[in-house]
Parts: C-alpha cells; structure tokens; sequence
C-alpha cells in the first residue's frame, strides 16, 4: 500500500471515530414535570456552596447527589461534564433545559459580573416565588374544582340509575305531569337506552373541552379570556401579573440586565396571552426610544391590564432613575394583595357553588314530587273533584245491572271484550271509578282478557265476575291507554 493510500485510509477511519463520538456526545435532555420545589432546593442550595468558596462543579455536584429523582440527576451529571469541559455555567445550565430564559440571563449576568452566588440566591428566590404563585392560583381554585366533579359523579349517577325507574312510574300516571317531570322522564328514558355510550362519551367531552380550552398550547388563550372576564378571577390574575413584573423585571435591571433583554424573559415567563402582546408592545417602543409612559398611554385598554396607580409609579419611577428599586417594591406589594385576594376567593365561590349545588337537588326534588302530589290531589287544589261527566260506577250499575248483562249473555248478545297490553310495570291498575284519584281494586295482567260494559272518556267498566255475587265488587275500571279491543265473536 502507497503512502498516499495509507493515509486516505488512516483519514476515513478517523472520520468514522469522529462521528461515532459525535453520536455518543448527542443527548436527547428529557422533559421534567412538577419539579418546582426541586429546583427551588437546587438554586438555593447551590448559591450557599458557591458562596462558601465551593467551587461551582463541586458544588453542582454534591447537590445532585442529594436529589432522588433519578432523571433530574442524570441532566445535572450532564452540566457537570459541560463545565467540566471548559463550557461557560449559564451555557451548561441552558443546554441542560432546568430553567427559563430570564433565570438563564439572571446565571450569564452573574457569572460576566463575577456575582454568579449572589444572582443564584436571586434565582432561588425567583423559583420560590413561582411556586407560590402556583400554590396560590392551586388553592383558590382547589375547593370549587372539587365540589364540581362531585356534583358532576352524583348527578350523573342519580340521572343514570335512579331517573329510569322514576320514568317508568310516572309513564303509567294518567296525569298531566309537569314541564319539569317530562324533562326528568326524557333524561331517565335517554339515559336507560344509550347511558352506556352517552355518559362516557359526556365525560370524555368534557375533558377534552377543558384541555382545549385552558391548557392547549394554540387554544388556550379562550380559557385565558374567560377567566380574565370573571370580576374576581380578574383581579387575581392582574395582581398575580403585576406581582411578576414587578419582581422579575426589578431583578433583572437590578442584576444590570438591559431593558430590552429584561422584557423579552419577562415576556417567556408571563401565561397569559393579552399580557405577553402587552409586554410586547412596551419592549418594542422601549427598543425605539420611547418611555414607560408613553407606551402605557398609545396602548389600546392598558387600564383594563394594569391599575393607573401601578402605571404611574413605573413611569415616575423611570424619570428619576429607581425603576428597579420600584419595581421590587411594587411586585412585594402586589404579592400581598395576591394572598388575600386568593383566600377572599375562596370564601366567596364557597356559598356561590353550594348554593349551585342546592338548586340541582331542589329542581330534581321537585319533578318527583309533583306528580306525587298530583296524584293524591293534595297539591295545588286538595278540593279538586272528579270530573262530573264521568258517570260514577253506582249509577252506571243502577242503569245496567248484573242479572241485565247476564240476560245479554243468555240471548247470546256477547259483550265486547279488551286485552290487556304492557304497561312496563308489569301490571295495570283497576279502579273503582273512572278516575285515578279513586281506589285501586284489583290489578290486571298483560294478556288478560275483559268483558267490558262501557267505555267513558277512554276508561272501560270491565266484568270481574261471570257470577254475581262471586266477588266484590263486580265492576271495575281500567285506563284505555293500555288495552286494546278485541272484535266480537259472530
């Protein structure tokens, strides 16, 4: 092999060990949820070491070795080796994807300016004061999320199992039931016939509604809108906004950030929607020359974001040259009002969701009472009398006796006859006169055959005896809707 042969060969497999190595030095940084507090023991403890004199590999490293959460570990193993290998720490810790862009400015800032301990100490406050932020919006709106899925599982469950049953009574009641029972009686018929499908499939929707609307990265902004339409959430979130700005941009100019850089991670770290074009629109007429004032002025509905008070103070504060000193201050004030504001919270949707709750069961009560109450007639008019054209069952036997119908059937004139159809409850009342406020005498079977005397406002008089005097009473009558006529026998 030529000499020119042999170090073509010798490149080729350099090559291939360079990107075998370029390979195995890619990482694929996986993704951590809920670990607030972790970061949180993470920057407040790696300031305290670094400001013993520890240096920051060491000191980086001797946290990680304290953390339990095995993924959280390996990336901080991961920055350990960027530092180690001469990479900046800010540069290491943005790779490593544990903190936001304006934490990240706040580590570059530090560690050009030589005070990387003291803007830690910053960041670990800032981390504390985000899980704060959660905590608080979490508790506040803990109690009214858990009174609503609780509603939600017993009304489903009323509706799914109890409303059935009740619709079955209510369909053999010769009365006119209520709007209200009808709508009852429609859900239990629906539910018993598709509940299978339709209760799931409801829940199901209204996840998916909820994660589309208030934490769908591209949608979200409708639920943002709806909760910044509610007078108290309104508040809260503004305070919780204004307690931000104040706090991060404060900071960040304190920790001698430029405006223009402060604005763009207080701009990543903002969740609302009408707060980032908000924010948007004051960096990029900073960017140009203007002032806090005037951009708060040209901005279309600014009060409805920030309080005229809070505006003037970031404008008076600007001119004299104490925008972060006031920023602090303000972001500490707007803190407090946030903690109040959530625990007022609380008390006032506490009565609003109970009494919420109360009108459900009241409204359900009600469409099964009425009818009840319908039925023994002691309602709307306890002195409600039968209808005086239905003929009482005296007066109807007084005109047509038993030994009369016996007669009938001796000159083989054969009464009509009627069948009993399904009622859905198994059986159909007989009853003492044409009416459902009269007393039940006897029940009827689906299938059983009836000779009948007369007809009356669709109840028929039916024979119960082929004898007279085998039983008592010899009459009775039955509801129309459930029979069917048979045709007389020549």
């Amino acid at each position: 092999m030529s000499f020119l042969e042999l170090q073509n060969h010798h490149m080729t497999k350099k090559k291939k060990t360079t990107k075998k190595a370029a390979k195995k030095e890619k990482r694929k940084i996986p993704k951590l949820f809920g670990i607030s507090k972790e970061k949180e023991y993470l920057a407040e403890n790696i300031s305290s070491l670094v400001s013993s004199g520890v240096p920051l590999v060491d000191a980086v490293d001797a946290v990680a070795k304290d953390i339990k959460n095995k993924v959280l570990r390996r990336i901080l193993g991961y920055v350990v080796e960027d530092i180690q290998r001469g990479s900046m720490a800010w540069k290491a810790f943005e790779a490593s994807k544990l903190f936001e862009e304006h934490t990240i400015a706040l580590l570059r800032v530090g560690e050009e300016t030589g005070q990387l301990s003291q803007n830690l100490g910053v960041v670990a406050s800032q981390e504390r004061k985000n899980s704060d932020f959660r905590a608080k919006v979490r508790s506040a709106m803990m109690y009214p999320i858990i009174v609503v899925i609780v509603t939600l599982v017993i009304g489903i469950a009323i509706a799914w199992f109890i409303l059935p049953k009740l619709s079955l009574v209510f369909q053999n009641l010769a009365l006119d039931l209520p709007l209200l029972t009808e709508i009852i009686i429609d859900i239990g018929i629906f539910l018993q016939n598709y509940g299978a499908i339709a209760v799931p499939s409801f829940i199901v929707g209204i996840t998916l509604l909820i994660y589309f609307v208030f934490f769908f990265r591209k949608t979200k902004f409708i639920g943002q809108y709806i909760l910044f339409s509610l007078p108290g959430i309104r508040k809260l979130v503004m305070n919780i906004e204004i307690s931000r700005f104040g706090f991060l941009l404060g900071t960040l100019l304190d920790a001698g950030l430029p405006v223009v850089r402060a604005f763009d991670s207080l701009i990543e770290a903002s969740t609302f929607s009408v707060y980032k074009k908000f924010y948007i629109y004051i960096r990029d007429q900073v960017e140009k020359g203007g002032s806090f004032k005037y951009a708060f002025d040209t901005y279309p509905k600014s009060g409805d974001l920030f309080p005229a008070s809070v505006m003037q103070i970031v404008s008076s504060s600007e001119q004299s040259g104490q925008l972060a000193k006031a920023l602090l201050r303000m972001g500490e004030t707007a803190e407090k009002k946030t903690d109040q504001l959530a625990k007022n919270l609380s008390v006032i949707l506490e009565p609003v969701l109970l009494v919420m709750v109360w009108l459900g069961v009241v409204a359900v009560a009600i469409g099964v009472i009425l009818p009840i109450y319908g039925l023994v007639g002691g309602l709307n008019d306890p002195s409600k009398k039968v209808d005086q054209s239905i003929k009482p069952t005296q007066e109807i036997i007084e005109e047509l006796s038993f030994a009369d119908i016996v007669k009938k059937e001796e000159e083989k004139e054969a009464l009509p006859r009627i069948e009993i159809l399904s009622t859905g409850t198994g059986f159909l009342n007989i009853r003492s006169q044409a009416s459902t406020n009269s007393e039940i005498i006897g029940q009827a079977a689906p299938g059983d055959i009836y000779e009948y005397v007369e007809e009356v406002d669709n109840w028929f008089e039916v024979l119960l005896c082929e004898e007279e005097g085998a039983c008592d009473p010899d009459f009775g009558w039955v509801f129309g809707e459930y029979v069917s006529k048979q045709e007389t026998e020549e």
